[in-house]
């Protein structure tokens, strides 16, 4: 009879201590340096207009008729829009980058124990362990486990629901108006930042305009997130059902982006 090879992932090998350290020097990075040019849109405008004020000619070149306090007035109002929006978009990029690290991360590990395991995988099958949140609930599924009551699964994690809030907030910031958006405000309805919009244009265009309900504390929430999985996630991993796994994890045909999954 041939000898099967488990699939066994062995995260001890993995360094999920400096995973954790990455995720929390980031943090701190992002608190002590990347938001602080955004943090004070008033003062931020405040200082344009008194610049045109004191050096019209510097903003406003040849032409020095008019009145330079209105003129000044707009350029403030200018400023201030834009750092506002910087503020938002900075929070929302950095949200992004932070949950596509640690799905790439894991994802990355996971197939290079594959590899040294010496279990057979095709490069297609390689790929597919790179679609993210979509492949780790399949992978870490009662059904991967059958014969063993040494399980991994995702839901048993005690920080699923906002493992899920996050894949999903994600989904919405990069695809925007759809299927994304709707099944974020469904699911978690907080992020919407209401229907009666001014530029009803924008409406959905996640990275342009303030659309999400997002503040800096959510994104150190979702680092602490995180780093609880890297904490939680079990030390030996073996798969047991290999029909299953090659089925719903290595051979899986996606949907476009996840965007019909929770």
């Amino acid at each position: 009879m041939a000898h099967t090879i488990f699939p066994e992932l062995f995260t001890n090998c993995w360094p999920k201590a400096y995973f954790c350290y990455d995720i929390r020097r980031m943090c701190s990075l992002y608190s002590e340096c990347i938001i602080k040019p955004f943090e004070n849109p008033e003062k931020s405008a405040d200082a344009i207009k008194e610049k045109v004020l004191q050096n019209p000619s510097e903003y406003l070149g040849d032409t020095l008729d008019g009145d330079y306090g209105s003129i000044a007035e707009e350029y403030a109002f200018c400023e201030y829009g834009i750092i506002k929006d910087m503020q938002y978009r900075t929070r929302l990029l950095w949200i992004c980058c932070i949950f596509e690290m640690w799905e790439q991360n894991l994802s990355c590990h996971i197939l290079q124990d594959l590899c040294n395991s010496q279990f057979p995988i095709t490069e297609n099958q390689k790929n597919n362990l790179f679609n993210g949140f979509d492949t780790f609930k399949h992978l870490f599924s009662s059904e991967m486990f059958d014969r063993t009551d040494d399980k991994c699964i995702l839901t048993d994690f005690p920080k699923y629901k906002e493992l899920q809030e996050l894949h999903l907030l994600v989904n919405a910031i990069k695809h925007g108006r759809g299927s994304s958006l709707e099944r974020l405000y469904k699911y978690f309805e907080k992020y919407n930042a209401g229907k009666e919009k001014v530029f009803k244009l924008y409406d959905g265009a996640t990275l342009y305009t303030p659309t999400l309900n997002i503040t800096d504390d959510d994104f150190c929430r979702f680092c602490n997130v995180l780093t609880d999985f890297w904490d939680w996630i079990p030390v030996h991993i073996v798969i047991t059902n290999i029909g299953a796994f090659k089925e719903k994890v290595l051979n899986r045909k996606h949907r476009r982006s996840g965007q019909n999954e929770v």
